[in-house]
């Protein structure tokens, strides 16, 4: 019998999903398909790709809350009630961009997209342009009010969102966009939510192409 402070997997699902359109395909090979939404993964447990390699979180209690062929999340429930973490890898259509700041400003509209502000009221957001990778990334990192989140009960409750995260475009696929994003939701935000966060999107990298 599930514990009843446990989240309904319904319930983290949308959570982990809010917001996430599966739009292209190639992300993910026969891997990720072996295991079924709802089933635990392995700390750090491989889902390799012909376009992305990525990791799941590297601690324990987390599920597979969502798979496609252009994506992945991962969701666990907190400590105190309706309190939830996810993590997301999606690829997205990306158009092509003239110089740093309008990659930035394409960026900011999909966030847009995918919060929109009748839900989502945002509180602090952060955008920096970074080719720390070798190839152009944006890290979007925000706090919102989410006015209408889910609760383990069903019913809709205003909520705190984290969101730490990285928008790229793919190096050998101009025309497309990957993200990885970690996020926290609860009545409060979680003030150790960067490290965690930043070792899960280190943990999503292109594959190395072969010189053969």
């Amino acid at each position: 019998m599930r514990n009843k402070s446990t989240p309904p997997l319904s319930c983290i699902k949308e959570r982990a999903l809010q917001g996430l359109g599966f739009l292209l395909c190639g992300l993910m090979s026969g891997t990720v398909h072996a295991q079924s939404p709802g089933q635990a993964v392995m700390p750090r447990q491989l889902f390799a790709g012909s376009l992305l390699n990525a990791h799941a979180p590297d601690s324990a209690g987390w599920f597979l809350a969502g798979a496609g062929n252009n994506g992945l999340a991962f969701a666990r429930r907190g400590a105190e009630q309706n309190e939830t973490y996810a993590a997301q890898i999606i690829l997205f259509k990306l158009p092509p961009t003239r110089g740093n700041e309008e990659f930035v400003e394409v960026i900011k509209g999909r966030v847009d997209m995918i919060n929109p502000p009748s839900r989502f009221a945002e509180l602090e957001p952060k955008y920096e342009y970074t080719d720390h990778r070798g190839y152009p990334c944006v890290r979007y990192r925000s706090v919102y009010n989410d006015k209408e989140a889910l609760t383990t009960s069903g019913t809709r409750e205003p909520m705190k969102l984290q969101v730490v995260s990285l928008y790229c475009r793919h190096p050998s696929q101009q025309e497309v966009g990957f993200f990885a994003a970690y996020s926290h939701r609860g009545a409060n935000t979680d003030p150790d939510l960067d490290v965690p966060a930043q070792r899960f999107i280190d943990g999503v990298q292109v594959p190395q192409q072969s010189n053969d």
